[in-house]
């Protein structure tokens, strides 16, 4: 799946929750996509260690996801 079908998705999924017409797995990626602002939220003040421990794979991965869910 690439970003973009991601970033889609997640946005379809926010759409049918505001019409309150959103499945389980609607809720799965909402709780997801937050779950994610959450953690970038965290990790984007002053680096911590947890973040500096990621492989570079690992970071791209993060940045892949961040740019997918629309954040």
């Amino acid at each position: 799946m690439t970003g973009r079908e991601i970033a889609a998705a997640a946005r379809e999924a926010a759409q049918r929750a505001e019409r309150r017409e959103c499945a389980a797995s609607d809720q799965a990626l909402i709780a997801l996509r937050d779950l994610l602002a959450s953690f970038l939220d965290a990790t984007d003040r002053g680096y911590p260690d947890s973040l500096k421990a990621m492989s570079i794979d690992q970071v791209r991965l993060l940045n892949q996801l961040h740019l997918a869910v629309g954040l």
